[in-house]
């Protein structure tokens, strides 16, 4: 029997992953039988179980690859310049806007989060991948930091963490509403990130309150 390329595994893998994706943004994932998936690839069972057991291994596929993006998305250009909150959060938008099937990601994506809840081993799975992508953040703001380009009392975890959410926010406005301005939101969101002597006087008035 003739070896099966790389080439053609990773064709055959993409091409169930799209299928999915159109039938997860379609129904929703609890929604899609196995069956959907085969149809919708062209692919007999089999041929589909090959790559993947489960739903389950689908959508943990498709999460490692758009959050592996993301990861990607945030790595310091050639230039070597230092990214900030606003660097950050403009390549996150990059990245969304310019992903593969972003419609059905984004769907998938509201619905995984949600999955979270409730499903222990997804739970663990995506969290993970967050996690890791915000450990990732908050050291490449702790390395601008070294070199002076982001406010030293800045706290890189939480700005981490603001950031993804943001991001999350943006993929939930977008998915929600089709005629969504996109290059508004991006442009208020990078400006709300842009004015760091008004970041300063709202954290000087929280310190004050507490301890008034």
């Amino acid at each position: 029997m003739p070896k099966v390329s790389d080439e053609h595994l990773a064709a055959r893998r993409r091409q169930i992953l799209d299928a999915a994706l159109v039938c997860f943004s379609r129904r929703g994932f609890h929604q899609t039988p196995m069956q959907a998936i085969f149809e919708e690839a062209g692919l007999s069972p089999g041929a589909v179980y090959r790559y993947f057991k489960s739903k389950e291994e689908i959508v943990r596929a498709i999460a490692s690859e758009t959050l592996g993006g993301f990861a990607g998305a945030i790595e310091p250009g050639a230039d070597g310049d230092p990214l900030g909150p606003v660097e950050l959060l403009d390549r996150f938008f990059d990245f969304i806007e310019g992903i593969e099937r972003r419609r059905d990601r984004l769907r998938l994506a509201i619905q995984a989060w949600g999955e979270v809840l409730h499903n222990p081993e997804l739970s663990d799975f995506v969290r993970g991948l967050v996690d890791g992508l915000r450990t990732r953040m908050s050291a490449t703001l702790r390395e601008a930091q070294d070199r002076g380009a982001v406010d030293p009392e800045l706290d890189t975890d939480a700005a981490a963490r603001v950031l993804i959410a943001i991001a999350q926010g943006f993929a939930v406005q977008s998915a929600w509403f089709e005629d969504l301005d996109l290059p508004a939101f991006r442009a208020a969101a990078l400006s709300l990130l842009s004015h760091p002597a008004e970041v300063s006087r709202l954290r000087d008035d929280q310190r004050q309150k507490e301890t008034s």
